[in-house]
């Protein structure tokens, strides 16, 4: 069975070699997976994620994105099964 790590990051682009750095040393020995969410960051995080990505197929980023209508939440919720609103 493979551990899956979320981790939620924003505008760490400093910490993020860090961060990678100490969560691999405390897994090591485990089967893992790094899923590493930008939320919106606006410095070079996105960047940094892809480029330990290209390095390290146990680092997954994924990028949110913004909803800004309750619309699209509400859709992106209905694609994902997850709404539960009244018709």
């Amino acid at each position: 069975m493979i551990l899956s790590i979320v981790l939620p990051i924003y505008n760490e682009a400093l910490s993020i070699p860090e961060l990678f750095t100490e969560v691999e040393k405390a897994l090591s020995g485990y089967e893992y997976e790094i899923i590493a969410v930008n939320d919106g960051s606006n410095d070079n995080t996105e960047l940094i994620l892809q480029d330990f990505a290209e390095k390290n197929s146990k680092i997954k980023p994924r990028n949110l994105m913004i909803l800004s209508s309750k619309a699209q939440k509400n859709a992106l919720l209905l694609l994902a099964g997850l709404f539960l609103g009244t018709t």
